[in-house]
């Protein structure tokens, strides 16, 4: 049997020991809490946060504007944000184009009135042609004179128009007007025809139904010639244009109408002459307000940085 020798252990060294212990436990506790704790980084934040530039889009086709362009590619309407339009403004500009080129608009008016008579006259002639030569079946005779006679008149007013706002366009930018420019020498008469088709269907479709409606597209889609003619757009394009340009504007272009009704009232009590002065200053009172809801100044009255 072997002895078992006992020694004893002074108090201060177990209690030397079981302070080791405890500090044992702590250190290897805190190591597993490092090796389950995320690593830290001193890399400083960073703010990934990116603010998106407005996109600015254009206020005819509702397309999206380049950076630093000044034109829509598509519809050629000014980007930068239009002056206040204002029906005092448009009245005076007027006034000073119609009154610096009197001559001009006199001649224009001249010769509105005599290619509005020829066309309507030679029209009625072809239809009066086209009755006699089928004079035998009297129901297609008419049918066949009928069609020509509204095709004609559509075209031949077409035409005009078209001529009429382009002649218009460069007076009231300030630029020579080429007269031959009115008789509609431009591949725009086919998408005028269509487009007029179009205008003046809704507009007795909204008379009929309730005048308000009609009133209202009357009001809101007149400039869709001009933008036709100005901007080279289709027939769809130029009436959703005319409405994106004036559907903010509606009390003002009312006011315009107004004018323009109360011009026509003057000009007929002298038939003749009232009605060549007053065909211009309606084509520069309408080019004008057009001019100045597409953000453009007009030619007598704009600066180079402005153009």
């Amino acid at each position: 049997m072997i002895p078992v020798v006992r020694q004893a252990v002074p108090a201060t060294e177990v209690a030397s020991r079981g302070s080791f212990a405890d500090e044992l436990a702590t250190r290897l506790g805190s190591l597993d809490d490092r090796r389950t704790a995320p690593a830290k980084t001193s890399l400083p934040e960073l703010d990934l946060t990116v603010e998106a530039e407005p996109i600015s889009l254009c206020r005819g086709c509702g397309r999206e504007i380049p950076d630093g362009a000044s034109f829509c590619p598509k519809c050629r309407l000014a980007y930068r944000p239009p002056p206040t339009v204002d029906l005092n403004l448009i009245l005076s500009e007027s006034l000073q184009i119609f009154t610096r080129n009197f001559g001009k608009c006199l001649v224009a008016g001249v010769v509105d009135i005599v290619a509005s008579t020829l066309g309507i006259v030679a029209v009625i002639a072809l239809a009066g042609v086209t009755l006699m030569l089928l004079s035998r079946e009297p129901a297609a005779a008419l049918l066949a004179a009928a069609v020509v006679f509204i095709v004609g008149t559509i075209t031949v007013l077409a035409a005009l128009a078209a001529g009429n706002f382009r002649f218009f366009l460069s007076l009231a930018r300030g630029q020579q007007p080429d007269y031959t420019n009115m008789f509609g020498r431009e591949r725009n008469v086919g998408r005028m025809a269509m487009a007029g088709i179009c205008y003046w269907s809704l507009v007795c479709a909204g008379f009929a139904c309730v005048i308000i409606p009609g009133f209202l597209v009357l009001i809101l889609l007149w400039p869709f010639g001009r933008i036709i003619v100005d901007r080279e757009r289709g027939v769809i394009e130029s009436l959703a244009d005319a409405f994106h340009m004036t559907k903010s504007h509606l009390g003002l272009l009312t006011c315009l109408f107004l004018v323009h009704l109360g011009v026509l009232v003057l000009a007929a009590g002298v038939p003749l002459i009232g009605h060549i002065i007053a065909i211009p200053f309606a084509a520069i009172l309408y080019t004008v307000a057009y001019l100045h809801l597409t953000g453009e100044f007009t030619g007598e009255f704009a600066t180079p940085s402005d153009l």
